[in-house]
């Protein structure tokens, strides 16, 4: 599974959701002041993740055709 990323950014904060072959992570960042649009150097406000597992999802492969 290729990790699959929604962003949604409200004014100097952006929330990023993360899904992956492990579970699902979100991240809410601040923006830096001054500075258009993201960067790295954003300040991780919080961050949180469960695996499918923790989430009571069973990942199944599709089989192949």
């Amino acid at each position: 599974m290729n990790d699959k990323t929604l962003d949604l950014e409200v004014g100097a904060v952006k929330i990023s959701v993360k899904l992956n072959e492990e579970g699902v992570f979100v991240d809410v960042l601040k923006k830096m002041d001054g500075m258009i649009g993201f960067c790295r150097e954003d300040q991780l406000l919080k961050s949180s993740s469960k695996t499918y597992d923790e989430l009571g999802i069973e990942i199944k492969e599709l089989p192949d055709e």
